[in-house]
């Protein structure tokens, strides 16, 4: 744990206050002053998510999610500088926010700038034309309220579970702020990166269309594919 901690508060410090060609005056929200992203529109049913840096697996790119449920070392050098990626992700349907780790033990103000800091990475690309879905993530149910700030109803959002699934507790807080931010978001599709487990999956009829790229505990490397669940059939899971 400690060497968690010692290796965030080291990325913390590597972060600038605002990522380069983050537009003056954008508008903000919340009490974290968080980015606002406009709603994103998916006409066709996305066929893979893949990590930034796998990206050249694809079949059909304008059809992929790209994604960074990866170690932050791995990306830090993409959101130091996310102008620089536009013109690679330019080609691919869409892009998730970075999902920049939170600790347990992290001051608010951390959180918040993390939190912050990855949805103002997502505004700079969305201003250069790339379709940016917003990912949320939560350590603590009292965080919800404002990590949902910015984020525009009726849209389209992302979650992860990965690497929160074996501890019973974690598995517990998802659960609650997963159902927290569906009330609030009603989004008209949800994207899940890890898989759908008991203590949540009967929250997902309430969305129209949830997208689960699954990956396996224990597994490394990229997903394992991708299932689509839709309310018109429930209990149908059609793999893609």
């Amino acid at each position: 744990m400690a060497n968690l901690r010692d290796s965030l508060y080291l990325q913390q410090q590597r972060l600038p206050e605002i990522p380069p060609g983050f537009p003056q005056g954008h508008p903000v929200e919340g009490d974290w002053q968080l980015p606002i992203l406009a709603p994103v529109t998916i006409k066709q049913d996305p066929l893979d998510a893949i990590a930034f840096d796998d990206r050249k697996r694809v079949a059909d790119a304008r059809r992929s999610l790209i994604h960074f449920f990866r170690d932050d070392r791995k990306f830090m050098g993409v959101i130091l500088k996310p102008k620089a990626w536009v013109h690679v992700f330019s080609t691919y349907g869409f892009v998730i926010t970075p999902d920049l780790s939170l600790g347990d033990d992290m001051p608010e103000w951390v959180v918040a700038h993390r939190v912050f800091y990855s949805r103002a990475v997502g505004v700079v690309w969305q201003k250069r034309g790339i379709a940016v879905i917003p990912h949320l993530r939560w350590r603590d149910i009292a965080q919800i309220s404002q990590v949902v700030k910015g984020i525009p109803v009726s849209s389209v959002i992302a979650v992860s579970n990965y690497g929160f699934r074996r501890n019973k507790t974690e598995r517990q807080i998802f659960a609650e702020g997963l159902a927290i931010v569906l009330e609030l978001l009603k989004p008209q599709r949800l994207i899940i990166y890890g898989s759908v487990q008991p203590e949540f999956e009967h929250l997902l009829s309430a969305v129209p269309k949830v997208h689960i790229f699954e990956k396996k505990i224990g597994r490394q490397g990229p997903t394992v594919g991708a299932e689509e669940v839709g309310n018109a059939c429930p209990p149908c899971h059609t793999l893609f």
